[in-house]
Formats: C-alpha cells, sequence, structure tokens
C-alpha cells in the first residue's frame, strides 16, 4: 500500500514514490492522516506528520486541474475520507 506519493496518470506514472518514513506511518487498518501542499510545481505530502514527499517538478505538464482520491484497481481493500479540507494558499 501507498499513500502521499505523486503519481501522474497522464503519461508519466509515478513521479516520486513516497519516503521509507511515511510507508512506516501509515496505518493499514485504520485511520490516516495525509496532507499536501503544493505551490506551483512544488508539491509536499506528509503521512500521519511524516514527510513523504518534497518535489518540484522540472517540467509541469499541468498547472490546473482536479483532486482525485482513489484506490488503485487490481487490489483488495476499502478506503473511507473524512475531515477533507482544502484551502487557497496565498
Amino acid at each position: 500500500m501507498h499513500t502521499g506519493g505523486l503519481y501522474e496518470s497522464a503519461g508519466r506514472g509515478w513521479l516520486v514514490q513516497p519516503s521509507e518514513a511515511a510507508e512506516k506511518a501509515l496505518v493499514v487498518d485504520g485511520w490516516n492522516e495525509v496532507r499536501a501542499v503544493v505551490r506551483g510545481p512544488h508539491v509536499q505530502t506528509w503521512v500521519n506528520g511524516v514527510p513523504a514527499v518534497d518535489y518540484t517538478d522540472p517540467s509541469p505538464k499541468y498547472t490546473d486541474g482536479l483532486i482525485a482520491l482513489q484506490l488503485h484497481a487490481g487490489g483488495e481493500g476499502k478506503m473511507r475520507f473524512k475531515d477533507i479540507v482544502v484551502r487557497e494558499i496565498h
């Protein structure tokens, strides 16, 4: 199970996998807190307070778009979401 990494479904695939520390911080059968901060091409993510990704895209293809929460096909699992907050940062 991965969470906190950056995957581009428009052709490039995994841009960066989450850190090993973030993978270890993941609670498999419980609630997890995932945070993402995006400023232009710079993306940072955390899993349960542990840094997962700190990445600046050298060739960003898209500068706006959708926020998607998903469970990829091919595996067993359930996902539930609660307390989702989206804020614009100035």
